[in-house]
């Protein structure tokens, strides 16, 4: 602020679209001495008005579909290049174009039991990639109506190919192509109620590969274990997801990219869950309307708790009933607008009838959280359920169930390492701030006081809330990262304007 400008203190309203502000001016000893301008800043929300979606969802759709589409033509003309190399596909280009012709379905239901020349063979491996079926990933469509369909479909096409006596995929939708009948997966329902008769998945076009190569090869030296893995690779490579970065814990905050218990939590982690709980349970007040409020006792206080831990809610009435208390007496925490207490969600789900039922709470807790971890971070539906079966005992099909099964979503403000180290001493009755001040010397952030002449950019301290990549080259948002919510990230913007 320009010294010979006069002091002035700046009041702002922020909301979703709009920005009031009203500046007084103030004297040498700093008391208001006047009224200055005023008004209101609009802009808008960063959302579709009719939807309410962000307005950058069509944007990263679209960007979505370019990605897929050139990793598409990557893959194939990797694929096409290791084919050549291998000798199971022509070096002249109208040479290969000429194979285009031969009918791939044939020629992979033939390769079974005949001999094929060398370069159909590379036909029938360049049409698997084409045609490489659907791969499951939890972190993406776990929530999706549309990936639960194709599921199904995919199931029921395991019992018809197996029905049928077909040895592989290919062979199966050979019999369908010759009988004149559809081989493609085709949507026959609405955009809104999406169905399929069938689905081909990633696995059975890997079991296909392997036995369409072992027929094969035995018949064409070139067909080599180092040509295979080679040529499986570049067909049924599949680039993990890249998992979303973590802010850092506001108390305890991670030191290195490796030290993963100094990042938010997972608020599904049964520790969080807990801490939570244990929260809520000692900011609980009671007493009669008009009276002061008192907090609860050790009894009190454990009875709520195992309340809480064994259901996913618990209304205040409910809560009032197992203390007893009487008529008229209310909680410092209800209101008109909140009737219960939350539970431990992930309990409620993971001990649902259908899944591990009563199993998972007698469970021990570190085997919970081993559980949960797993379930939090495996993106493989495949093998999610083979670690489940093996390891926590259920049949294949709880395994399935369990696998689809939604976590609660988003991040605690702490991590596991200062959540571990609260969690002791809230069972004992502090509060979450008496806690934190008396272990780290703070319950909040602590600023610096630092004045500046202009606002930084939100992300720069805010750097627990956002986690971003630190290189200095890159844009500020992705430097200091950014809140995902499209309007908070632009009324912050806008403010600092």
């Amino acid at each position: 602020m320009n010294a010979r400008a006069p002091s002035y203190r700046l009041g702002l309203d922020l909301g979703s679209n709009s920005i009031g502000w009203f500046m007084i001016w103030l004297n040498e000893a700093g008391e208001p001495c006047g009224l200055g301008p005023g008004g209101v800043r609009v802009f808008p929300d960063g959302r579709d008005p009719q939807s309410k979606g962000s307005n950058a969802e069509a944007r990263r759709t679209a960007r979505g579909m370019r990605r897929m589409r050139d990793r598409y033509l990557k893959r194939r003309d990797r694929l096409m290049e290791r084919l050549v190399h291998h000798g199971l596909m022509p070096e002249d280009e109208l040479d290969r174009k000429a194979l285009a012709a031969l009918d791939p379905y044939k020629l992979r239901a033939k390769g079974l039991d005949r001999v094929l020349p060398l370069h159909r063979v590379g036909r029938a491996l360049f049409h698997m990639d084409q045609r490489r079926g659907f791969k499951s990933n939890r972190k993406t469509d776990g929530g999706e109506s549309d990936a639960g369909v194709v599921k199904d479909a995919v199931s029921r096409l395991e019992v018809e190919i197996e029905s049928t006596g077909a040895r592989t995929l290919g062979e199966f939708l050979w019999r369908r192509h010759r009988n004149s009948i559809g081989v493609r997966a085709r949507n026959t329902g609405t955009s809104a109620k999406p169905s399929y008769d069938f689905y081909p998945s990633r696995k059975m076009m890997e079991e296909e590969f392997d036995k369409f190569w072992e027929a094969q090869a035995r018949h064409h030296p070139q067909m080599t274990e180092e040509a295979r893995l080679e040529i499986r690779d570049a067909i049924f490579f599949q680039r993990s997801l890249r998992a979303q970065p973590a802010g850092k814990c506001s108390l305890d905050p991670a030191k290195s990219p490796d030290d993963t218990e100094g990042f938010h939590a997972a608020k599904a982690h049964p520790l969080a869950q807990r801490f939570r709980i244990l929260q809520e349970v000692n900011n609980l007040r009671y007493g009669e309307a008009g009276y002061g409020m008192k907090r609860l006792d050790a009894a009190q206080r454990e009875k709520i708790v195992l309340a809480l831990t064994q259901r996913n809610r618990c209304s205040f009435d409910r809560i009032r009933k197992l203390l007893d208390l009487p008529e008229g007496y209310r909680f410092n925490l209800e209101d008109d607008k909140r009737k219960e207490l939350k539970g431990d969600e992930t309990a409620a789900k993971l001990s649902h009838r259908n899944l591990y039922g009563r199993r998972w709470r007698a469970m021990p807790l570190d085997r919970q959280i081993v559980v949960a971890e797993r379930l939090l971070s495996e993106q493989g539906d495949e093998t999610l359920v083979a670690w489940l079966v093996e390891q926590t005992g259920v049949d294949s099909e709880i395994a399935r169930r369990v696998s689809r099964t939604l976590l609660p979503d988003g991040h605690s403000h702490l991590g596991l390492r200062a959540i571990r180290g609260l969690i002791p001493a809230m069972e004992g009755g502090e509060r979450y701030d008496e806690a934190a001040t008396r272990i780290y010397g703070s319950h909040s952030e602590k600023r610096s006081g630092e004045v500046v002449d202009r606002l930084p950019y939100y992300g720069e301290w805010m750097r627990d809330e956002v986690a971003g990549t630190g290189n200095v080259t890159d844009r500020k948002e992705r430097k200091w990262g950014r809140i995902p919510n499209p309007t908070v990230h632009i009324g912050l913007g806008q403010m600092r304007r």
